[in-house]
């Protein structure tokens, strides 16, 4: 679903709770602030439905996972693709290089709200785990 204008959001989640399996929250300063950030999240987990995205600040804010680069590895492949480059080993029009290496963080208090079961080799994999403990808000 689509929405122009913040105001938007409510209804969107409404219906997306309804039918959907997950909310994707694409970061945008328009219409996902950090009010209405709050709100999706909210929702998502009052409906069981998980909310994923492209931050670890929503992650441990409540969403269930994000996704993001390593930007560790992507500085080493930046690096190494400016020495090829440096020494005539690639064409300097050849367009844009994709970065291999992504990680994801995981909320285990929002995958146990939203009744989430993860392996724990999904959880060992997580570049970061929050937890309820860790975020201040036990037993809440």
């Amino acid at each position: 679903m689509r929405i122009k204008r913040p105001e938007g959001i409510p209804h969107l989640v409404r219906a997306v709770v309804r039918s959907g399996d997950v909310l994707w929250g694409i970061a945008d300063s328009v219409i996902l602030s950090p009010l209405t950030a709050k709100e999706f999240l909210l929702a998502g987990i009052r409906n069981r439905v998980p909310s994923v995205g492209l931050s670890s600040a929503r992650t441990k804010a409540g969403g269930l996972y994000s996704v993001d680069l390593d930007y560790l590895d992507n500085g080493a492949q930046s690096a190494e693709l400016a020495v090829k480059l440096l020494n005539g080993e690639l064409d300097p029009r050849m367009g844009p290089a994709v970065s291999g290496k992504l990680v994801y963080f995981l909320n285990l208090t929002t995958a146990g709200r939203v009744h989430v079961k993860l392996t724990d080799d999904v959880i060992g994999g997580a570049r970061e785990v929050f937890r309820a403990e860790e975020q201040g808000c036990a037993g809440k």
